[in-house]
């Protein structure tokens, strides 16, 4: 499932945009612009294609550790995620 999202990582305090290459119940495979680093605690909110109520915006945000980076993509150990309403990371 490619879906658009936005990271922001825990002690960098960095953040940017990225798209997500695959996902399972386990992790998660991002491409990003930015070079991330290995054991780095990142913060997700990936835009879901559906909604709430045939109207109401969903957004997925994980909560996770990178444990591995292949060029702009990097693989994320889900440690925690919950379905919000509405727009940004926050």
């Amino acid at each position: 499932m490619e879906l658009d999202c936005e990271y922001k990582m825990s002690r960098r305090k960095s953040a940017g945009a990225c798209r997500t290459v695959n996902i399972s119940s386990g992790g998660i495979l991002l491409h990003a612009n930015e070079t991330l680093r290995v054991r780095e605690q990142v913060d997700l909110s990936i835009r879901w294609p559906y909604e709430l109520d045939n109207g109401c915006p969903l957004r997925l945000r994980i909560m996770g550790q990178v444990v591995r980076i292949d060029g702009r993509r990097f693989a994320v150990k889900i440690k925690r995620y919950e379905f919000r309403t509405g727009g940004h990371l926050s």
